[in-house]
């Protein structure tokens, strides 16, 4: 795995494919539940957690943090009954067949594609870690890429004080 320093968050997504740079400039506004978003919009949670994974100066991370969310764009809706709730089921599948179109730029930044895809495409299965059959969670923790997962969530998790890190 490449290390790479001092890139930022624009330093990526300004020489990002033409699809990332879209949905990056889409993803402002883009509303959440406050319960688990109480930084706002997703483009301001990606940025969020982009500069979290950049003190790992880890560019798979790095990478993972921008893409993970990307799929919300294309599908939050407002809950229909629940006032101030936001809905974006499957969101994850969205944003790995993004990380899958985009191999080979993840791969010319010197990112392990494998792993990045499995971040973005897993970091919803995680949260119900609790909920699978005994033999269900064996399997996922045993997963080689398992404890780059756990360490992506907490950059995720947005109940973790995060004032210092947008910026």
């Amino acid at each position: 795995m490449k290390k790479i320093k001092n890139k930022t968050f624009f330093d990526i997504c300004d020489n990002a494919p033409l699809q990332i740079r879209y949905y990056i400039e889409h993803s402002k506004g883009v509303p959440q539940t406050l319960v688990w978003h109480p930084e706002g919009d997703l483009y301001t949670h990606i940025r969020i957690v982009f500069n979290r994974a950049r003190k790992t100066d880890n560019i798979n991370f790095m990478l993972a943090a921008i893409l993970h969310d990307l799929g919300k764009i294309d599908v939050t809706v407002k809950h229909p009954t629940i006032p101030d709730k936001w809905t974006s089921k499957n969101h994850e599948r969205i944003s790995a067949r993004i990380t899958r179109e985009n191999k080979e730029w993840i791969e010319s930044l010197g990112a392990y594609f494998d792993l990045v895809h499995y971040l973005v495409e897993q970091h919803m299965r995680i949260k119900q870690l609790d909920e699978m059959r005994a033999s269900k969670r064996i399997v996922t923790m045993e997963h080689p890429f398992f404890p780059y997962l756990e360490q992506f969530t907490e950059m995720d998790d947005m109940l973790i004080d995060f004032t210092n890190d947008l910026n």
